[in-house]
C-alpha cells in the first residue's frame, strides 16, 4: 500500500506538468471545417438576394517563436452559390495564407487550458466564378486578405478543440456579367488541433 500510495501521489503532479507552462516554441496542426457566406452579395450583384453560403475547409500549420505570437500557413478552400435561386452561379476559392496571430494562455485548471488568438492573414488565392454551364467560368489569381479570432480549448497536452471566426476578402467575377462577388466572406469554423510540445520532438506518441 505504501508503494502504491507513493506512485499515485507522485503521478498526480506529473500529469499537470505535461501541459505546457508557456506557448513559446509550441507547434501545432489544426484541421477545421466551417460555413462561409458573403453577406454583401446584394450590393455587389445589383439587388440579387444573398445565398445561404457554402462549406469551407482550412488546415493550419503554426509555430510560436515567442509565447505571445504565432506564425503560420493556412491552406484553405471553399465553395458557395453567389446568390439564391435555381441555376445560380457558383463561386469557389482556394489558396494559401501567411498568418500572424497574437495569443495568450489561460490555465483554468491543471488539466485544461484556453488559448485565444487574434490573427491577420494575407496570401495568394484563386477565385473562380461559374454559371450553370460548366464550360463558362472565370478563374483568376489574386491576393486574399483577412482577419480572424479563435479560441482553442486544450483538454490534453496534445489535443484541443477549436472554434473560430474569419473574414476573408478576395474578389471574383461572374462570367458574362458585370457582377463581382467575394469568394470568402464571413466564416464560422470548428475543428481539432494536435500540438507538438516544446522539448518533446522526436519522443511523442499519439
Amino acid at each position: 500500500m505504501g508503494v502504491m500510495g507513493t506512485l499515485l501521489v507522485s503521478g498526480a503532479p506529473a500529469r499537470a506538468e505535461m501541459f505546457p507552462s508557456s506557448l513559446e516554441e509550441n507547434a501545432r496542426v489544426s484541421v477545421l471545417v466551417g460555413w462561409q457566406r458573403d453577406l454583401q452579395t446584394r450590393a455587389r450583384t445589383q439587388g440579387q438576394a444573398p445565398a445561404n453560403g457554402g462549406p469551407t475547409l482550412v488546415a493550419t500549420f503554426g509555430y510560436a517563436p515567442v509565447a505571445w505570437g504565432e506564425l503560420g500557413i493556412d491552406l484553405f478552400g471553399g465553395l458557395q452559390p453567389i446568390w439564391k435561386g435555381q441555376g445560380a452561379p457558383l463561386g469557389a476559392m482556394y489558396g494559401a495564407l501567411v498568418s500572424g496571430r497574437l495569443q495568450a494562455m489561460w490555465r483554468l485548471s491543471p488539466d485544461f487550458l484556453l488559448i485565444p488568438r487574434l490573427g491577420l492573414h494575407v496570401g495568394p488565392a484563386i477565385v473562380s466564378g461559374q454559371t450553370d454551364r460548366a464550360e463558362d467560368f472565370t478563374e483568376a489569381l489574386g491576393t486574399a486578405i483577412g482577419g480572424s479570432v479563435s479560441l482553442e480549448a486544450r483538454f490534453s497536452p496534445r489535443w484541443s478543440f477549436n472554434l473560430g471566426y474569419r473574414y476573408l476578402l478576395a474578389q471574383g467575377v461572374v462570367p458574362g456579367t458585370p457582377h463581382v462577388f467575394n469568394g470568402g466572406g464571413h466564416t464560422l469554423l470548428l475543428g481539432a488541433t494536435f500540438s507538438f510540445l516544446p522539448g518533446t520532438r522526436g519522443t511523442w506518441s499519439p
